[in-house]
């Protein structure tokens, strides 16, 4: 069992595990083992101990080296706040407000987000890229998202070739990358030839095993799903030469524990079954009644998303043919601390927003129909970025700061932590209240990814087989495509 103890030496947070026990230093992102935890050469886990730690601290721990050695810091100082809108790391287009499944978790009605059933036309998409480009001269990535964004091809098709024209124009200073999330169920010739023209990095959903899939994500009709998105995983790999799909989703309930199926059982039957290299495991959020008898019950939260993230290191480390990123989500931020130092909350709105099909902005598919932080329209507005009703909500958002949160000023997590304003929103009324089961999530997964870093560091051979495989997993990990960490 992992055991946290809050405080013990300063302001240490000490994680403790039957084969390993870490320290954390909140302040400047260092982490420390024990006297006990020497390399075989005799020496600590690194280096000296730093200057810039609680004196206390320094003669009862060690530092342990991460990858890189973090940079000598008092404190991990977030960056400062930008002074207005400009460029954005991703622009999620809804191509599609409908979808021809009926998952029994689905947030979004049925894909239509509580409004009418609609597609994005090709005119309207296209315009819509053309008009986000000349406001924002920067977009790191197009994401089509729905509902069901396989239901509009030709919408994706034109907004693929507005964002090369915007480019060739020098609208935009780069070419975004392309990614979409789909359900996997429609596999025509023409998506297969978008896929390919465009490079576009799919993320497909499946669930599972396919009594547990057909189960959460039937069609409209009430029919199972599973044959026909395993048909289509196929075909798409076929067509593209085993590069796409780029990874599989998958959405964690109570159905798979009663099965006894855990997160990471989960990634390995995705990844075996379907012979791709990525799972992306995601508990399921309540956020409706209707969801709550689906909704996975943890006997003790911090425990069990530590061991999810201990074995999606793990993976790495002993380099196994699949990766669980959602195991690895706080990974950059113990890895790389002085880069992940924040004090918002999410980049959305900030760094990203999402356009549904008539052009309406907003931070992200969570906010879409809440009035108060609707950001305009990318049709209407000349220029969107510079409009007032953009600009109110943007500067909402980037004064939403975790060191302004009480409950964010008294966690150990608080300095490269992120955390869901939509989901505060949604479960509990406004953007500045943290959600605990979020908050639970991340704090695990945080306390995992230090015991094992800390483990993996014992053994020379894995460490550099570690070391190796972190960087290029982590880089498929970030939002932006460009790099940094979002």
């Amino acid at each position: 069992m992992v055991e946290a103890v809050e405080q013990i030496i300063d302001v240490l947070h000490l994680v403790v595990a039957p084969d390993v026990t870490v320290a954390y230093h909140p302040v400047t992102g260092r982490v420390f083992s024990p006297p006990g935890g020497k390399d075989r050469r005799g020496g600590g886990l690194g280096s000296d101990s730093p200057s810039d730690v609680p004196p206390h601290a320094r003669r009862e721990f060690a530092a342990t080296r991460l990858v890189p050695p973090p940079e000598a810091t008092s404190q991990l100082q977030p960056p400062p706040a930008p002074a207005a809108p400009g460029s954005l790391d991703r622009l999620s287009l809804h191509v599609s407000h409908d979808c021809n499944m009926r998952c029994r978790y689905c947030y979004a009605a049925a894909g239509s987000y509580g409004g009418p059933s609609q597609c994005m036309t090709p005119d309207v998409a296209g315009a819509i890229v053309r008009r986000i480009a000349r406001s924002a001269t920067s977009i790191g990535l197009i994401q089509f998202f729905g509902g069901e964004p396989l239901l509009a091809v030709p919408s994706m098709r034109a907004a693929c070739l507005a964002a090369h024209r915007a480019h060739g124009d020098g609208l935009l200073q780069e070419l975004p990358a392309f990614r979409t999330a789909t359900n996997l169920t429609r596999m025509s010739k023409d998506v297969v030839d978008l896929v390919r023209s465009f490079d576009i990095e799919v993320i497909g959903s499946c669930d599972g095993p396919e009594a547990i899939h057909d189960q959460l994500r039937p069609f409209a009709d009430g029919a199972g799903s599973f044959a026909t998105v395993a048909h289509n995983i196929e075909t798409l790999q076929k067509a593209t030469g085993g590069r796409q799909p780029k990874g599989l989703a998958a959405t964690y309930s109570r159905l798979h524990q009663e099965l006894g199926i855990t997160p990471a059982d989960l990634s390995s039957f995705l990844c075996s079954r379907f012979g791709i290299a990525e799972a992306i495991i995601t508990p399921m959020r309540v956020l409706s009644p209707a969801h709550e008898s689906l909704a996975a019950r943890w006997s003790d939260p911090l425990r069990d998303h530590a061991e999810h993230a201990r074995s999606a290191l793990r993976s790495i480390a002993d380099s196994q043919a699949h990766i669980d990123l959602s195991g690895l989500l706080m990974a950059p931020y113990v890895l790389f601390p002085s880069r992940a130092a924040c004090d918002n909350l999410c980049p959305a709105g900030l760094r990203t927003v999402s356009v549904t099909p008539t052009g309406d902005v907003y931070p992200c598919q969570l906010f879409i129909g809440s009035d108060e932080f609707h950001m305009g329209n990318a049709l209407r507005d000349d220029d969107i970025q510079r409009s007032a009703r953009y600009r109110r909500v943007w500067h909402r958002l980037r004064d939403n700061v975790k060191s302004a949160i009480p409950s964010c000023q008294d966690c150990w997590l608080r300095l490269i932590c992120r955390s869901c304003p939509g989901l505060m929103l949604r479960l509990n009324g406004a953007i500045n209240r943290p959600v605990e089961d979020d908050c639970l999530l991340k704090q695990g997964l945080t306390e995992g990814t230090l015991l094992e870093v800390t483990r993996i560091r014992q053994d020379p051979v894995r460490w550099t087989r570690f070391v190796a495989g972190v960087r290029e997993t982590i880089q498929a990990m970030r939002g932006n495509p460009r790099g940094g960490l979002s």
